[in-house]
């Protein structure tokens, strides 16, 4: 009795046995097509297998400056990346790899330094391809990749890529957040972020943020035009749904509906019923506030202690606002 001999080879198709085929045993390699599915299937179990069922060797790259790596030093190797600052660029030369060939990154750190990884090659199943060239992983994540067709395509890991941008609040730090409160913050720190906010939020420069009175709070800033960029400030407000034309918010600006457009507080108009005082003979006292005589009088104005608080609001439980990067 013989026995099929696997290869580790990612089978592109199944060959399907047609009413025509002659039924016939022996090596699929000389004519036993009876056994050449069986022997199809049993190469892409062992490339399976021996893709992702053997153990991986660990190898640890220090990245204080910016890096190159080859295929040798990534390939059936879980890469872990020691980032000391942000803004080094790890570049893979991509030269010669196969079909199939997984290539997986994790970065140390703090999640506030991030390493940008290049390969030249276009990644797939980033949310709606905003990170397909340049992908950025902050200290804490990970993520493998598998080369096929000519492009590399996501396949696990722990990277947060979805959501960037969202404001979120907690009793306790969120991670991969800062907190929103007006911040001024390096690009290079947190480049997805940046990324995101120039391309679909409003930018004002930092002087407009800074000498508007806090009209310009609730945008990103350019910072210094070059290497910093600021948060807004959302401490202390509340959070509105854009009106975009639906005809409930009429009081703000025009110039400014927009995400993170400013409104003060203010209450809805009403009116007041107010009785008509008319001269009459004789000296009246109206608490205090009205002296009258036949047809000459004049008020006497006062004011009342005040009541109420700093501000109209709602009830309400205040929690610190946070911004997903």
């Amino acid at each position: 009795m013989g026995v099929l001999q696997e290869s580790a080879e990612w089978e592109k198709s199944i060959y399907q046995i047609e009413q025509s085929d002659v039924v016939r045993g022996g090596d699929p390699q000389s004519g036993g097509i009876a056994n050449r599915q069986a022997q199809q299937l049993a190469n892409r179990t062992k490339y399976l297998y021996d893709h992702f069922s053997k153990r991986k060797s660990l190898t640890i790259k220090q990245v204080s400056q910016s890096i190159q790596l080859t295929l040798p030093d990534i390939v059936d190797k879980d890469v872990v990346l020691d980032i000391a600052s942000s803004g080094k660029v790890v570049t893979v030369n991509t030269s010669g790899i196969n079909e199939g060939q997984v290539m997986s990154f994790t970065a140390l750190g703090t999640n506030r330094n991030a390493v940008k990884i290049e390969t030249g090659i276009p990644i797939e199943a980033t949310p709606d391809d905003e990170f397909k060239t340049d992908l950025w992983l902050h200290g804490g994540e990970s993520f493998s990749a598998a080369f096929y067709g000519g492009k590399l395509y996501l396949i696990g890991g722990n990277i947060h890529l979805e959501n960037i941008g969202e404001v979120r609040y907690g009793y306790t730090p969120q991670s991969f957040s800062l907190p929103a409160n007006g911040t001024l913050v390096n690009r290079a720190d947190f480049p997805r972020l940046w990324q995101m906010v120039s391309k679909y939020s409003k930018i004002v420069t930092d002087s407009q943020w800074l000498s508007a009175s806090g009209l310009n709070s609730g945008y990103f800033s350019s910072g210094n035009g070059t290497s910093t960029f600021r948060v807004p400030d959302l401490r202390g407000l509340f959070i509105r749904g854009l009106d975009a034309g639906r005809g409930i918010d009429l009081d703000r600006n025009s110039a400014n509906i927009q995400d993170g457009s400013f409104q003060a507080d203010a209450l809805k108009k009403h009116k007041h019923l107010i009785t008509d005082v008319h001269p009459y003979d004789g000296f009246a006292l109206l608490g205090g506030g009205f002296n009258g005589g036949a047809n000459n009088f004049k008020w006497r104005n006062t004011e009342t202690q005040e009541a109420g608080t700093y501000e109209t609001r709602p009830q309400n439980i205040a929690l610190t606002p946070y911004i997903r990067f």
